[in-house]
Formats: structure tokens, sequence, C-alpha cells
């Protein structure tokens, strides 16, 4: 058996933020910007016309649950791995990152 922590591509990392992302804007009637922002330390998806605080949490709670239940869950570290985050730059940019 194996020890060697699973691996995830940065392609895989996009498709599955994105099928997540699809799942989510339609439940919460939502749009996000194109694109996926992966940094050293924080990364996210932009998501517009929001104006709540309590509702951009919301959000990116819903994401990432949707991210820890998906086929990719395993490769991202499983439940609880990543965590939700609001930064509010130019926009609000839901931030996941590990645990």
């Amino acid at each position: 058996m194996s020890k060697r922590p699973a691996t995830i591509s940065a392609k895989q990392l996009a498709a599955a933020v994105e099928s997540a992302v699809n799942v989510v804007a339609a439940k919460n009637k939502v749009q996000f910007a194109s694109g996926l922002h992966i940094g050293p330390i924080i990364s996210g998806k932009t998501v517009r016309g929001l104006t709540e605080i309590s509702q951009a949490e919301h959000i990116a709670h819903a994401l990432t649950q949707q991210l820890a239940s998906g086929k990719e869950a395993a490769a991202l570290g499983g439940a609880g791995a990543l965590e939700p985050g609001v930064l509010i730059r130019e926009g609000i940019i839901l931030r996941l990152h590990s645990s």
C-alpha cells in the first residue's frame, strides 16, 4: 500500500472548481467571473453581484462543501481539508485554502 499523498493537477483542480461553481451558482442564483485564481497562499473564484458579507460567506461555504463531495475530493484532501473564506478586493473573491 502506497503512503504517497494524493495529488491533483492544476487542470483537474480547475475542472473540479468549475463543476462545483456551476452547481452552487445555479442553487444560489449568483454569477462567478471566469477563471480560477491559483496562488501560493489562496486559490479561489470571484463572485459578482453580492452586497452582503454573510451571503459571500454562505456561498464560500457551499462551494467548499460541493468540492468536498465531488469526485476529486480525495485528491483535494477529503472533507475538511479545504476551508472557505472571503477576500474583498475589487469584487468579492471566494477563497479556498488547505487546512
